[in-house]
This record gives structure tokens, C-alpha cells and sequence, in this order.
């Protein structure tokens, strides 16, 4: 077979440009190619090598072949083709896609057969990379096979290694996959494989957006697609490009990461039309486009995100580490409304790391353990949540506002906090009234650090205002200045001053169990009560002896005005076991519950004698009275479903 020699005019920069295509779009080229001449099946074979490298690509189709006649006028010109004049949907119309070839293969040839006067034609071109601006043909010759072309690239480029990839195959799908649910009769295959979208389709939409560019105005028809999990694809760039003839223009990112849920997106317009995938005249006008669509696809992909965290999540509900039943009908108000809490939070985390579930199952029941106590715990659990799993402002917002606009998460936390502070009441009643643990029960060692932890027992405003535990009254002393705020200077000059003191050696000797502090507002002004406390083991009965103890501090900080400060004029003194001898009561107690031991007319200096019987009773009223008040706050609050508020809450576009 002779061949013959031609020149196509085109610059050396051109080719250059041409050659930088990625692979996988070199090789779509072929393809386009053969849906442009109308075929119905096209073939893509890789031919390899004993140890499965690719030698060489070979693209078949059934289409009406390259007519001679028009490869004479148009072939051997760059940025003209046969198909610009021709009529229909046809993918290139620049005569640039032969060239787009030579990115993956030194050597080209194609083998074409066309009709003509009711005869098969056959005839060849070759191109070589060393020489791209010349081609070399055969004439045609009467042939007795079906027209068609076959495309044979042959001693492939090094960037032709990324074509052998399982990802080859997903990637081709997603570029082809609008032709192929526009034509029933399309058939494409890659290593006779069957490229079938719909097989790999998790959803799609379609809809009509308008833009405007320099006065004139464009509609712009868009289609997204949503893949399934298991559709491979790794192309980077997720939007593709097509005039109003369907022709193909170019590929550019979508604004939108491929791992938030694997996507393409198809725009179609007239406006494209002037357009090639090298024209930096499109490059400067995608972030305009891309502003115009990214809203609605971002609502589209995280609808379908949580379409299948809600499949994950109702299989994970099923499963052992679901820390809730189903379907109960006993659980109390407070345990509902903490599932639905939860159910929010587990669906959220689900949705961002859907792989979480395939992890051992020792690592997820940790996971939804600790989810657990955090929604027990923290009344910011959105904000947590956001942190830990380091979603961006607008992936977070409308789960943390949803949480936010609930006053749930703190009234449960809160809620939980009371439930365990009446337990803990329940316990220490025991160990202070039951004989087997009253009598060995220790003031110092035992009680008095367990009481430490628990000062809100004397009042909540005494919670975790602990100024001394079981230190000297020179310590007491310097914690009392601090409260109040004087300076290290005059701190220390007032301790040195009670050190040196003789007439303070009996106060020295003392060493108070508890000092707490509450410091509050008065007349716009900052107070400070302070409150001393004297623990007694439960076998110990308040005597005179005891009563003398309590009676020493406070005569300490009430006779010596050098410890007086102006803003704190309260002190309170609490002396405290399980019994007080009836002489005590009946001789030195008095006020409206009898167990004020000594009072200033000012009332500033109070001295309480107390049980652990009353601070008990009167402790367990106020929690409960707490826990009612919760329990009717979750009542009115609207805590049912938060979930489904959450999925209906995007402004979804179909």
C-alpha cells in the first residue's frame, strides 16, 4: 500500500499545548471521534504485555468511517474540521483531537472504512510525534469489510501508564455519560467491558440557570450527577463543558471536593460554542459560572450525602453499640429526649465518615460510647462535634444552629448533674445513719474528702468554691485576702503580722476542715459570704468540747479587725456530725429551726450546729424540685424528630 505525504498548518506552540492533555482525555478523544461518526459500539482494547503492561491501545467502532473527500479538504487543517459544517450533535469541530492522541502515543495510525457510490472504501492515515505536522495517507480501495475506523496507538507515552487503572474504566463512564443515557443504541466498552452509568448513578438532577456576560445573557443547562460509593473514578476535574450541539469543549474542577460525595457535572450551552478546552478566554470566566451553580450543587451532593448516612445510619441503629432500644415505650422523658440528642449527632458523623462503620467493631463501640458521654456531659456538643470532626462553616452550620436553638443539651446535662447529686445524697444518708459504717467511718481520711467534692451540699452557690481544705488559719487567713482582692503585698505583710503575734498562738494551733467562699452583687457592690466548716465523724455527738472548737475560729476572725474587709461582712460557721447532745439543744441552740449556736445582732457572725439528717433533707428538696422543673422544661421544648429537622432543613432544588 502506497502512502502519500501531507502538511497540516499549525504552530509548533499549538502542538505543544495540544501534547499537555491528561491521558484519559487523550484517549476520550477516539471516542468522541466515533460517536461523531455515528457509531453504535466502540471498542477500546488495551494490548499488553506478558507482565500486564499496556503496548498498545486500539479504539473500534462501527461508524461511518472518515470520507476521503473531506479528510482531502479539512483533515490536514488545524483548528477546521469536516464536522464544523456538518450538521448535528458532533464532538470536535478544531481538528484538534488527532493531535490530543499524540499525548499517549509516539505513532498513530487509522484504519477507516466509508461508503461511497454504494461501495466500502478503505484507506490509512499515520501521524508520527516526531513529526506531528505531517501525515501520511493511502488512497482508498474497494474493500468487502463494514465501514467503521479503527484507531491504533502504538508506542505509548510514559503518561499512558495511568490509563492502566481500574479508575480508567469510571473515569470514561463519567465523561461519557450523558451520551450514553441520551442514545439507547450507544454501546461503549473498554476491555469488552460495558460502560453502563446507570449501573453506578446514585442520583441526579437536571435544571436551567440564566448568566450574563458582558450585556449579553445566557441559559445554561446543567445537569449533576451523583456517583455510588463504589464508583472509582479519580479525575480531579468533575465539570464538563458542551455547546448547545453537545459538542465537548473542555473539563474544569467544580468547586467542590470529589471525597464530599463523588460528582460531575454536565453544563450545556450556546455560549460555549466559541470556546475550546485551551481558550484562556473560558479559563477567565469558569469562576464566574462556577459561582452560578455551586449552590445548587452543593444542596443537591448534600442531599444525597444524607440519603445514604440515613441508610448507614438505620443500619447502624440495629447494631449492639446503638446505645438505645429501638422502640421503647418505658423510656422516661429526660432518656428520649437524650436519644434524640445522640440520634443528631451519630447521624452527623456518620454523614461526614461514612467509612466509620467498616472499622473493628471494638473501635466503633468506643466511639459511640464516648459520643454518649459527651451528650450527657456538654451542653456544647455541636460545637465539639464541628471541632473533632473539622467541618468547614458552612458543613457545620445548620447542625450546629439546629443544636443550638434547643435548649436540650444543657437542660439534659444539667438534668444528668442532678440525677447524680440525689444519688450521691442517697449514699452518703447510708454511710452516716447505718451502724456498720458509722462507726467506721473517719472525719479526716474519709468524710472530709469525700465532702471536699461535694460542696454544694451547703448550698449550690458554694459548688467548687473551695478556698481551703483541711490548712492552717494562717492559710485560711491568706485565701480570705485573696478573694477579696488585696495585693501580695499587703497579703503578706498581714501574715507576717499574725505569725509574729503572741496573742494569736491558740489560732495558729487551728486548723478548719472546709473554707468556702460565694461572692455575689449587693447594691452594685461585690460581696463575699464565707463559710467555715467543722466535720465531725458520724460517731461523734456535738458536744461542749466540739461547740468550743467552732466557737474559737469564730471569735479568731470576728475580735481581730485586722481580717476584716469592708465587702465582706458575712461569715457563716457550720459545726456538723449525725447526733447533737439533747443539753446542747436544749440550752445553746435557738432560732426558727433551733440550730443557730450564736448570732450577731448584724447577723454578719452566724454559728450553725447541723445533722447530716437535716443538710440531707433539705439538699434532696431543692434537687428534686430542680429535677421537676427540667423535666417539664423538656416537656415544652420541641425535641421530637431533631433529626428530621435537620434533613429538612436544606433548601433542596430538584
Amino acid at each position: 500500500m502506497q502512502f502519500l505525504k501531507k502538511e497540516v498548518v499549525i504552530t509548533e506552540e499549538a502542538i505543544k499545548k495540544l501534547f499537555r492533555v491528561p491521558s484519559i482525555i487523550s484517549l476520550s478523544e477516539a471516542i468522541w471521534n466515533a460517536i461523531d461518526a455515528k457509531a453504535k459500539n466502540i471498542h477500546i482494547n488495551f494490548i499488553k504485555t506478558q507482565l500486564g503492561a499496556i503496548q498498545e491501545i486500539r479504539i473500534t467502532d462501527d461508524g461511518e468511517g472518515i470520507p476521503f473527500d473531506k479528510f482531502e479538504e479539512y483533515f490536514l487543517q488545524y483548528q477546521k474540521s469536516w464536522k464544523r459544517e456538518a450538521e448535528g450533535d458532533f464532538h470536535g469541530k478544531n481538528g484538534e483531537g488527532r493531535f490530543k492522541l499524540l499525548a499517549i502515543s509516539k505513532n498513530i495510525e487509522w484504519k477507516t472504512i466509508f461508503k461511497i457510490d454504494n461501495n466500502e472504501k478503505e484507506f490509512s492515515i499515520k501521524i508520527s510525534k516526531n513529526n506531528p505536522k505531517h501525515f501520511e495517507y493511502s488512497t482508498p480501495e474497494i474493500t468487502q469489510e463494514k465501514f467503521g475506523t479503527q484507531v491504533i496507538l502504538t508506542q505509548l507515552e510514559d503518561k499512558a501508564k495511568e490509563l492502566n487503572s481500574d479508575a480508567t474504566f469510571y473515569n470514561l463512564i463519567a465523561i461519557f455519560a450523558l451520551q450514553l443515557k441520551k442514545r439507547g443504541d450507544l454501546n461503549i466498552f473498554l476491555d469488552n467491558q460495558k460502560l453502563i452509568p446507570n449501573d453506578f448513578i446514585y442520583d441526579e438532577t437536571a435544571g436551567v440557570l440564566e448568566i450574563s456576560i458582558e450585556n449579553e445573557t445566557f441559559n445554561i443547562n446543567y445537569t449533576f450527577v451523583a456517583w455510588k460509593d463504589d464508583f472509582q473514578f479519580n479525575d480531579n476535574k468533575h465539570t464538563y463543558f458542551f455547546d448547545d450541539n453537545n459538542s465537548y469543549i473542555t473539563e474544569k474542577p467544580s468547586g467542590i471536593k470529589g471525597n464530599f460525595v463523588k460528582h460531575s457535572v454536565f453544563l450545556k450551552s450556546n455560549y460555549f460554542k466559541t470556546f475550546d478546552g485551551l481558550n484562556e478566554e473560558l479559563q477567565n470566566k469558569v469562576g464566574k459560572i462556577r459561582d452560578l451553580y455551586k449552590k445548587q450543587l452543593f444542596e443537591f451532593l448534600l442531599q444525597v450525602r444524607q440519603k445514604q448516612a440515613e441508610k448507614i445510619y438505620s443500619d447502624f441503629t440495629t447494631k449492639n453499640y446503638y446505645p438505645f432500644q429501638q422502640k421503647s415505650h418505658n423510656d422516661s422523658l429526660e432518656e428520649k429526649a437524650l436519644k434524640e440528642i445522640y440520634d443528631l449527632c451519630a447521624f452527623k458523623i456518620l454523614e461526614e465518615d461514612p467509612k466509620l462503620l467498616i472499622k473493628k467493631e471494638h473501635s466503633i463501640q468506643l466511639v459511640f460510647k464516648l459520643l454518649k458521654k459527651i451528650v450527657e456531659k456538654e451542653e456544647n456538643v455541636g460545637k465539639i462535634i464541628s471541632e473533632v470532626l473539622e467541618l468547614d462553616e458552612t458543613a457545620s452550620s445548620k447542625f450546629v444552629n439546629l443544636l443550638d436553638s434547643t435548649p436540650l443539651p444543657s437542660i439534659i446535662t444539667y438534668l444528668d448533674e442532678v440525677v447524680r447529686k440525689l444519688a450521691f445524697l442517697d449514699v452518703l444518708e447510708e454511710i452516716v445513719h447505718d451502724e456498720k459504717y458509722k462507726k467506721k467511718l473517719k472525719e479526716r481520711s474519709q468524710l472530709h474528702k469525700i465532702i471536699e467534692k461535694e460542696t454544694w451540699i451547703f448550698g449550690n452557690e458554694f459548688e467548687n468554691k473551695v478556698g481551703t481544705s483541711d490548712k492552717s488559719f494562717s492559710e485560711v487567713i491568706k485565701q480570705h485576702m485573696k478573694i477579696n482582692d488585696l495585693s501580695e503585698k499587703e497579703i503578706e505583710q498581714i501574715i507576717y503580722d499574725f505569725n509574729v503575734d503572741k496573742k494569736e498562738d491558740h489560732l495558729k494551733r487551728l486548723i478548719p476542715d472546709l473554707y468556702l467562699w460565694h461572692d455575689y452583687k449587693l447594691n452594685g457592690n461585690t460581696e463575699v459570704k464565707n463559710l467555715i466548716v467543722e466535720l465531725k465523724a458520724p460517731k461523734v455527738k456535738i458536744s461542749y468540747e466540739e461547740i468550743e472548737q467552732i466557737q474559737k475560729q469564730r471569735r479568731g476572725i470576728q475580735q481581730n479587725t485586722r481580717y476584716s474587709v469592708t465587702n465582706s461582712n458575712k461569715w457563716i460557721f457550720y459545726i456538723i456530725s449525725s447526733e447533737i447532745n439533747p443539753t446542747i439543744i436544749k440550752d445553746e441552740l435557738k432560732g426558727e429551726n433551733n440550730d443557730i449556736l450564736y448570732e450577731d445582732e448584724n447577723k454578719n457572725f452566724i454559728v450553725y450546729c447541723k445533722t447530716w439528717d437535716e443538710l440531707i433533707r433539705k439538699a434532696k428538696l431543692s434537687l428534686n424540685k430542680q429535677k421537676e422543673e427540667l423535666q417539664i422544661q423538656i416537656k415544652k421544648s420541641k425535641h421530637e424528630e431533631l433529626l428530621q429537622q435537620y434533613l429538612n432543613q436544606v433548601d433542596f432544588r430538584n
